[in-house]
């Protein structure tokens, strides 16, 4: 119970924090917009992992990595370059685009014509992690250690969804701000930038460079500065008018 009422204050926190500056940059004629495009990506982060990373992505990914460790069960897989490298590049190829589902909807786009497009990629953004929030909650809380702590013990989780919040929100705007010419290479960016945040994660796993004791120090350092440079890049963004 104690991790669901953590992911709850989260969700609340990503809104209080993040989603009131989005509604108080927005006109009054666009909000309503904003507030449709969130509430189209909360599923997009279940159909992500249950739909497409966990039953077919991850498992190609570990048979790539045992044609290197042919000797090794999965479990110890995981722990290998062969697995993790690859795996390094799975969120950012798969997340990316399902933030970006709702462009199939013809309404969507032909109200898109009309809003600021990167205000509606940070509503997107937005959606999207809070749906994080409720799906790691849930994968999470399968884990038997997890089930009785008290929520306070999730004051970590709690933390990072929020500033990973405001990543998921840039990315997308990385994408969406360049709707037409150039959408292609915005995705590449978005996902581009998202493999970015991730792979010193992937390094420290592999203790390479040999760094031990002093990753975590690395870890923080790196997404400290992400943080603040996306930060900037959402202020800079945020403000864009609708296409004339």
């Amino acid at each position: 119970m104690g991790l669901f009422i953590a992911a709850a204050v989260t969700c609340a926190l990503i809104l209080v924090v993040w989603g009131a500056q989005l509604w108080r940059l927005a006109p009054p004629a666009e909000r309503a917009f904003l507030a449709v495009a969130a509430a189209l990506t909360l599923p997009a982060f279940f159909v992500a992992l249950w739909g497409v990373r966990l039953p077919f992505t991850d498992p190609l990914i570990v048979r790539f990595a045992a044609h290197f460790h042919p000797d090794l069960p999965p479990a110890a897989l995981r722990a290998t370059a062969a697995y993790l490298l690859p795996k390094s590049l799975e969120a950012p190829l798969v997340e990316e685009p399902f933030k970006l589902w709702p462009l199939l909807i013809p309404a969507f786009r032909l109200r898109l014509r009309t809003a600021s497009r990167a205000r509606v990629a940070l509503g997107l953004g937005l959606g999207f992690a809070l749906s994080e929030v409720a799906g790691l909650a849930v994968l999470i809380g399968s884990h038997p250690p997890y089930r009785d702590l008290p929520f306070w013990a999730f004051g970590g989780f709690i933390a990072e969804r929020l500033v990973v919040a405001l990543f998921h929100a840039a990315f997308c705007a990385m994408a969406l701000r360049r709707w037409g010419a150039g959408f292609a290479a915005g995705v590449a960016l978005a996902m581009a930038a998202h493999w970015g945040a991730n792979f010193p994660i992937i390094l420290m796993a592999l203790d390479f460079p040999p760094l031990g004791a002093l990753w975590p120090q690395v870890i923080t350092a790196w997404l400290g500065a992400y943080f603040v440079a996306l930060a900037v890049f959402v202020a800079r963004v945020a403000g864009e008018e609708a296409p004339a």
